[in-house]
C-alpha cells in the first residue's frame, strides 16, 4: 500500500538549517532541427550534505512539474534509495508526495579503470558520464596506444537515448581525456552518429558540459548543453 507523504522536500528544509546543505540547479538545453524542439529548462535540482548527494528532484520538460523526487540514506556498506512521485491538485499545485518504491543495495560500484578511479571534481557532477564510460569499460574492449577502446564486432550498450540515439545502435569505439583528475572530454563512434561530450569546469566544480551528436547519414547535427549552477 502506498503512503502519502507530506511533500518530501519538507526533509531537505529540515536539513537546510544546516548551512552544509548546498543546492545545484541544473539547467538542459538542445538545440532544434525537423524532428527535435529546442528546450530549455530546469531538469533536476541537487541536494548535497558535506558535498555527499542527500537528494534530488526531477523536472519534466515544462521545467516546473516535478517528475520525481529521490531521497538517500547511506552508510558505510549500503544504500537506501526512496523514490516519490508528486501529487497535484486541480490548481496544478503540488501538495504533497507519495512514496513509491524503497530499494537498498550495498555499495559495490568498484571503478576499474585507475584514471576514473582518480577523477575528484567538486560534487562528484561527473560521476553520471563516468558510468558511462565504465560501464563500457566493463564490456572489455580492446585498447590501443592512442587511448582509443575498439569493439571489434560493436555493442549495443543502449546508452545516450536522451540524445537521440537508438537503443539498438552498434558502437564501435570510444575515447576519454582525463587530466588534473578532472574529466576534460569524451568521444563516442557509433555505426551511423558520433558523440562527443566537452566538460568544462569553475574551479574544480563542473559548470558545463557540451554534447554535440553527428547523424552521419544524414549529415547533420544536434548540439545539447548540460548546466550545474550551484545556488547562493
Amino acid at each position: 500500500m502506498k503512503h502519502l507523504f507530506v511533500f518530501v522536500l519538507l526533509i531537505l528544509t529540515t536539513s537546510a538549517c544546516s548551512q552544509e546543505v548546498v543546492k545545484i540547479e541544473k539547467v538542459c538545453s538542445s538545440s532544434g532541427n525537423e524532428n527535435f524542439i529546442s528546450k530549455n529548462y530546469r531538469c533536476k535540482d541537487l541536494f548535497f550534505k558535506d558535498k555527499d548527494l542527500i537528494s534530488e528532484v526531477n523536472y519534466a520538460y515544462n521545467g516546473w512539474q516535478v517528475y520525481d523526487s529521490i531521497y538517500y540514506e547511506k552508510t558505510e556498506k549500503k544504500i537506501c534509495t526512496k523514490i516519490f512521485s508528486p501529487k497535484y491538485n486541480e490548481k496544478k499545485i503540488l501538495e504533497s508526495y507519495i512514496l513509491e518504491n524503497i530499494e537498498c543495495n550495498e555499495i559495490e560500484f568498484v571503478i576499474s579503470d585507475d584514471n576514473i578511479r582518480r577523477v575528484k571534481d567538486d560534487y562528484y557532477l561527473s560521476a553520471s558520464y563516468l558510468k558511462d564510460l565504465e560501464l563500457l569499460l566493463e564490456s572489455t574492449p580492446l585498447k590501443d596506444n592512442n587511448n582509443v577502446f575498439h569493439f571489434r564486432e560493436g555493442i549495443k550498450p543502449s546508452l545516450f537515448s536522451e540524445y537521440g540515439i537508438p537503443y539498438n545502435e552498434n558502437l564501435y569505439s570510444f575515447t576519454f581525456t582525463i587530466n588534473n583528475n578532472l574529466i576534460e572530454n569524451d568521444y563516442f563512434l557509433f555505426e551511423n552518429y558520433e558523440v562527443k561530450r566537452n566538460y568544462k569546469y569553475n574551479k574544480r566544480q563542473l559548470e558545463f558540459v557540451y554534447i554535440t551528436v553527428i547523424n552521419k547519414k544524414k549529415s547533420n547535427s544536434l548540439s545539447y548543453t548540460e548546466q550545474y549552477k550551484k545556488m547562493m
